[in-house]
């Protein structure tokens, strides 16, 4: 029912959770290894409405769904597990969520994951070591790990490629690197690009099979297809002989016969250089033949010296006439050599500008250089271009960033984004929308794809995937990072902003399970931690969450890959980084902000290890070691998952806080002391005075208590945390309306005088 309810439904459910102080909602295969995940969705309802109204009780008891589901077995374990859940409504940390298996009562606890923490931790680099530039079976880049310090360049080993080659590759084993400019500007952080050593010689060690065809063979060191003149059969010898040039390409300069040959060899393209010494007739007939954005060398001198005449024809096709007077030019130009050891101290002489001529780094089998170990499960992935990867929501600031990862790690092949998250008419644009697009296809090759679908309408999403099947390869891995956010309170919600946060997150992943290829290699779900732990205003999207987290566990018990992890704050890219007041309301929350390589890290690691267990499959982000409850964070303060992770060591130092802080301790005091209505306003009405400045970042001053909170900027959600505020530290039921529409801050400080448990008069 909570994916799609009727408007009859919907309403009814809103009165059912809101008119009875306590709720217990059971349900069949929603937890554990969540066989029926489309039943979980009352999960993360019931976790937002424990913040929402910390007051009220809010229960789930999930049946074993390899039992009958109302046995009488089954009616005695939520029997016993109802009234000991309601009895215990007033212990510090209440349980609230219960599983049957195998007639054993299961409840749920937090731990920390080590292995995967250890994968974000970056405060731990890798001390680089002094190891020999040619180790068998050693893949490193040059890589800089301070853009803008030069003595950080190192030396970065990633895993060694295995992959057969693409068609037309050849891997070489570099002997020597021309630097460049460029390479400066990469190192001092001036250009957006990691990619340095363009300029290499060496020796070809494979070939792709389009390679092979033509003619490129391991130890060659020539990366030319070359073609040549003869005017003597005993030339044409020496050229076989001494530069191992087939006869099939070489072709005799006595007449124009040569002109068609060479076309023919090239398949009517031209050639890309011509170093040309003949002249007349053969002179313009070899000028014909220069193919599109090709370059024409003469070093001959008669047409010179003559100042002949050659036709512009082939000028059309963007090519360049050049002379060289190699006699003038006979002096060869200075090279300055340094050895790969010596990378930094290259570097440096070039950023000075001083040198004279090429700077070459020189390849020595046994000069040690400094390099960056990488842990095994922190290797970059290795992504295939012969796979296409679909990212729903990928134009988004997280899928966005993803894709380009992707890219960096070995090339995107298709980017989908469903209408709910993004709006756009053009599917195949990769400019307007996302200008990033066209930088990263042009810079990097690889093939994106921009597809306008609606991910919760089946039929469309169909249509979309055979129309790119004809022409990109299988999809072989998914994230699914599409989100709607319509924030409000549930007992306000509309029907239409709960199914709009839904909708993408349900039905949309059901439609890519149902829809997409059994053998993916990796299913990833951007889910959300409040789907996880609760979050006022957000009870749609945290019932979208859950089930993203349940799907992850169905996946996992039946073998199939699956990761789910559960987002809070991610420091510098997605919705909460550019919504301030989102992120200060996570920071109450106690939660830590995830960085941009933190969150790459845990989704490497997912594709790298796409099939785990139940227990693994999803992974929280942002509660730190030591957690501490806040007064604010209604329903996480009394959630007893959290009670492992609260008894270990906080991450900073420092003294470990108490493990059930009580709030309003002093405030409680005062109350139980007043001897009148007035003077439990006036104590209420200061603290309250003092927590509208704390929320809005005023003066106590500043916070008039005779004008309404409105004036403020008291919205539905500060309501909440005022509302929760009022329950934990003044122990009064205050509804929303209460706080919506109190006439001034004194006036709703006597009502929660009125209601407050520790008013006794």
């Amino acid at each position: 029912m909570l994916d799609d309810p009727s408007a009859e439904q919907f309403d009814a459910l809103q009165r059912v959770l809101h008119s009875r102080w306590a709720t217990v909602w059971v349900s069949c295969g929603a937890q554990c290894n969540a066989e029926e995940p489309l039943n979980s969705l009352h999960q993360g309802l019931l976790r937002t409405l424990r913040c929402e109204n910390p007051l009220h009780r809010y229960v789930s008891v999930d049946l074993d769904p390899n039992a009958p589901v109302w046995s009488l077995s089954s009616a005695t374990d939520v029997a016993h597990i109802v009234r000991n859940a309601l009895a215990a409504s007033s212990a510090p940390l209440p349980e609230t969520e219960y599983a049957v298996r195998d007639s054993m009562i299961h409840i749920s606890r937090v731990y920390e994951d080590r292995q995967e923490a250890r994968l974000v931790d970056t405060t731990r680099p890798q001390a680089p070591e002094m190891r020999p530039w040619s180790t068998p079976g050693q893949n490193i880049r040059l890589e800089v790990a301070t853009p803008g310090l030069l003595n950080s360049l190192v030396f970065t080993e990633y895993p060694t490629i295995d992959d057969a080659l693409a068609d037309d590759c050849v891997e070489i084993e570099p002997c020597a690197f021309g630097l460049s400019f460029r390479d400066i500007m990469v190192a001092l952080g001036q250009l957006d690009e990691t990619r340095m050593g363009f300029e290499c010689s060496g020796v070809i060690t494979r070939a792709g099979p389009g390679a092979r065809a033509a003619g490129f063979t391991a130890g060659q060191r020539v990366y030319a297809f070359i073609l040549g003149y003869f005017a003597t059969r005993r030339k044409r010898d020496f050229l076989v002989e001494e530069y191992g040039i087939p006869p099939s390409h070489i072709f005799s300069s006595r007449n124009r016969s040569f002109a068609n040959h060479l076309m023919s060899a090239t398949e009517g393209k031209g050639v890309d250089v011509v170093i040309n010494s003949l002249a007349g007739a053969l002179l313009r007939e070899t000028w014909q033949c220069v193919g599109t954005f090709g370059r024409f060398i003469e070093i001959g001198k008669r047409d010179i010296e003559q100042n002949s005449m050659v036709e512009m024809g082939p000028s059309t096709r963007s090519t360049v006439f050049a002379s060289l007077d190699l006699i003038t030019l006979g002096e060869r130009r200075p090279v300055t050599r340094f050895g790969m050891g010596e990378i930094e101290t290259a570097f440096r002489t070039m950023q000075t500008g001083q040198h004279v001529g090429k700077i070459v780094m020189e390849v020595k089998e046994e000069e040690k250089v400094k390099l960056q170990r990488v842990l095994d499960d922190m290797r970059p992935v290795i992504i295939s271009r012969e796979e296409t990867y679909l990212i729903v929501g990928g134009v988004g600031g997280i899928g966005q960033y993803l894709a380009q990862r992707l890219v960096v790690e070995g090339g995107v092949r298709y980017l989908s984004r469903s209408a709910a998250a993004a709006s756009a008419s053009d599917t195949s644009s990769t400019t307007g929308t996302s200008p990033w697009l066209a930088h990263t296809r042009q810079a990097t090759g690889a093939t994106i794809v921009l597809a306008n679908c609606d991910i919760t309408n089946a039929t469309q999403l169909q249509s979309v995937l055979r129309q790119h099947a004809f022409h990109l390869p299988p999809i072989r891995g998914v994230i699914h990072a599409a989100m709607v956010l319509k924030v409000g309170i549930f007992e306000a919600m509309t029907r239409e902003d709960y199914l709009a946060a839904i909708k993408p997150k349900v039905q949309g992943l059901w439609n890519l399970h149902t829809l997409l290829p059994p053998d993916l290699r990796f299913f990833i779900l951007l889910s959300s931690i409040s789907g996880f732990g609760g979050n006022a205003g957000q009870a749609n999207y945290a019932a979208g969450g859950s089930y993203q987290d349940a799907l992850a566990r169905c996946h996992a018990i039946q073998g199939l890959p699956a990761v789910s992890i559960d987002l809070g704050m991610v420091s510098s890219v997605g919705v909460v980084a550019e919504s301030r007041p989102l992120t200060h309301h996570l920071e109450k929350l106690g939660l830590r902000a995830v960085s941009e390589q933190e969150l790459w890290a845990l989704v490497a690691s997912a594709i790298r290890h796409p099939i785990r267990t139940p227990e693994t499959c999803h992974i929280v982000t942002g509660l730190p070691r030591g957690f501490v409850r806040s007064e604010t964070a209604a329903g996480w303060n009394r959630d007893a998952r959290f009670a492992i992770l609260e008894q270990q060591t906080p991450s900073s130092s420092g003294p470990a806080p108490h493990p059930h802080p009580s709030p309003g301790a002093g405030l409680r005091d005062q109350l139980a002391a007043a001897t009148t209505l007035t003077g439990a306003t006036l104590v209420i009405e200061n603290a309250l005075v003092t927590k509208l400045a704390e929320v809005f970042s005023r003066t106590r001053e500043g916070i008039d208590p005779s004008l309404p909170l409105a004036q403020f900027g008291v919205d539905s959600l500060v309501a909440v945390e005022l509302r929760n505020w009022s329950a934990a530290t003044v122990q009064a039921d205050c509804s929303i309306f209460d706080v919506m529409h109190a006439v001034s801050v004194t006036g709703l400080a006597g009502k929660m005088a009125e209601k407050s448990r520790f008013v006794k008069l």
